[in-house]
């Protein structure tokens, strides 16, 4: 198994792999799971609670509508209408009237203008008498088939309510025959019913009557929250009774229900139709409880991931540290090793034996180098990981320390094959920097070019460059190395970062440079840039302002 870097894991750091995932799955059993269980139900009791809530409304605008019904046949026909087709002599003979029309005498309803006038058919002479000296009974002769009503007249006592086409339009009657007693002819006695009155006066009047009653009834307004909303739907107007109001507002359109019924009073009025909205709370709030429900479930989930996130963070740094340690143990005792073999050596050569204590001398030195950079690194790591790096920033002659770089780590690896040239213009701008940290921030860079290369030339450039709109200056290690694919590009940086190569059995490092090097640029105000390409080198620049921040202590 691989980490990031394309370093190859160890069983034990396996292990700690896998517990990651153990670890995270016993924390979803144990805490995640239950509360997901209780946000279930809890969702399951809301929507059952929101069911019966729905049943109970609809149920209750059933039962208003049919007493509104009620209400409302209690005004038109008990109040009004049925005491003037049942009183006897209600009509008088005018015989100055056209065809001895009859008129209303001491003819009284509760309702103005709701009867337009009653009328007669007398069945013995198949006349018919209108009830008002206005109101000439052309209207019935033209509306009602006297044959027809004459062979199909029901029982007496019997009321017939209806609608047909007259004359003058749509004709609303409510008649009723008179059973023939002794020498008294049969007839039939009926009123034409005006359905503005009903829409502007009766049914609001039966509004109020219903709502009286069902508040006796339950002893308590049944409407005064305004969760129930009452229309009457004709085919040219809408008579809206009361509208649902307060928390059904604008966004609640979706707990509005609606229950519809003929409201045609049998017949008189075919096509009306009585709507009840009513307002379910429960629906309206559902999403409320299910937020409520579900807020444990996410302080749970927030908190477990949070905990999660922490905990394999911290052996995520357990098992880099780990790594790191033997990284470092590594690369400390190779090179002692390699000094103590040497040094042994030296130890038993003859005096005359000068060459070979040249070359143990040097790889004794280079070892040395070797332990020097190493030291250095892990020194820094831990202070910039403590917040302790300092830097003693002055004014530098930044060519002198470019060369005196490049000068020194020359001798040392010119014997391993590498040749560093220098490229620079005979001045560089003096610059306010801390030149201990630039020099090791190019050791680190060419000490990279050649661990990851064969033995060739790497070439420093230095000059004047422009950054972000700023002088700038720049310097830049180029090597013909193995280079670094583009996606590991963006973590080279990265503490602890090595990246797999066909070099590696012979790379050694903790993979802290290039992390200090990015540390050492940016407590300088500048970046590092790299450019890659697999099999044909890198290059990584530093660019520096010129007018870098003032700063004595890192971040």
């Amino acid at each position: 198994m691989r980490v990031p870097g394309g370093r190859r894991l160890q069983a034990s750091q396996v292990f700690g792999s896998r517990a990651k995932w153990v670890l995270g799955i016993l924390v979803v059993l144990v805490a995640v799971l239950p509360s997901v269980w209780l946000a279930v139900l809890e969702a399951r009791t809301s929507a059952r609670l929101v069911d019966e809530v729905e049943r109970g409304l609809r149920v209750d605008a059933v039962l208003f509508a049919e007493r509104l019904q009620q209400a409302a046949d209690q005004i038109l026909y008990e109040e009004n209408v049925r005491p003037v087709i049942e009183r006897t002599g209600y009509l008088v003979r005018d015989s100055s009237a056209f065809g001895g029309a009859f008129y209303a005498a001491d003819l009284e309803s509760s309702v103005d203008s709701l009867i337009e006038y009653p009328f007669l058919i007398d069945f013995a002479d198949s006349s018919i008498f209108a009830g008002r000296a206005a109101k000439k009974p052309g209207e019935l002769l033209h509306t009602f088939d006297l044959a027809s009503l004459a062979v199909e007249r029901p029982p007496p006592g019997v009321v017939r309510r209806g609608s047909v086409d007259g004359p003058n339009g749509a004709f609303h009657y409510v008649y009723a025959f008179e059973a023939p007693v002794a020498d008294r002819k049969v007839v039939m006695r009926g009123a034409k019913i005006n359905p503005v009155a009903v829409l502007r006066e009766v049914l609001p009047r039966a509004y109020r009557l219903f709502d009286k009653a069902i508040t006796e009834q339950r002893e308590e307004s049944a409407f005064a929250e305004g969760l129930f909303g009452f229309a009457v739907e004709t085919s040219d107007t809408v008579l809206v009774l009361s509208r649902i109001v307060g928390r059904a507002r604008r966004g609640n359109a979706h707990a509005i229900s609606t229950y519809t019924r003929a409201f045609d009073f049998g017949g008189l009025f075919p096509g009306w139709t009585l709507r009840v909205d009513y307002f379910n709370e429960a629906k309206a709030n559902r999403w409320r409880r299910y937020l409520a429900s579900l807020l444990p479930l996410l302080i749970v989930g927030v908190g477990v991931f949070i905990t999660a996130r922490l905990t394999m963070r911290e052996m995520e740094l357990s098992r880099v540290k780990s790594i790191f340690v033997s990284n470092v143990s590594h690369e400390l005792k190779t090179p002692l090793t390699k000094i103590r073999f040497f040094n042994d050596l030296l130890q038993g050569l003859p005096p005359d034996a000068e060459e070979k204590q040249r070359r143990y001398h040097e790889v004794i030195d280079q070892e040395c180098e070797r332990l020097a950079i190493l030291v250095d690194n892990v020194l820094d790591f831990n202070r910039i990981e403590r917040g302790q790096m300092e830097y003693a920033f002055a004014e530098v002659p930044l060519g002198e320390v470019v060369a005196e770089v490049a000068e020194t780590l020359n001798v040392i690896y010119e014997a391993r094959g590498y040749h560093i040239e220098l490229e620079m213009p005979e001045a560089l701008p003096a610059m306010r920097l801390d030149p201990g940290a630039i020099k090791q921030a190019l050791i680190n860079l060419i000490d990279n070019a050649v661990k990851y290369s064969e033995p060739h030339t790497i070439v420093v450039r230095a000059g004047t460059a422009r950054w972000e709109g700023q002088p700038a200056v720049a310097l830049a290690v180029q090597d013909q190395g193995v280079g670094i694919p583009k996606d590991k590009v963006r973590h080279v940086f990265e503490e602890f970062y090595r990246v797999e190569n066909n070099l590696k059995q012979r790379v050694s490092g903790s993979g802290l440079g290039l992390a200090l090097v990015h540390h050492i640029v940016e407590a300088h105000g500048g970046t590092v840039r790299v450019k890659s390409q697999v099999g044909a080198g890198s290059t990584f620049t530093i660019l520096l302002p010129q007018e870098p921040p003032k700063k004595g202590k890192s971040e």
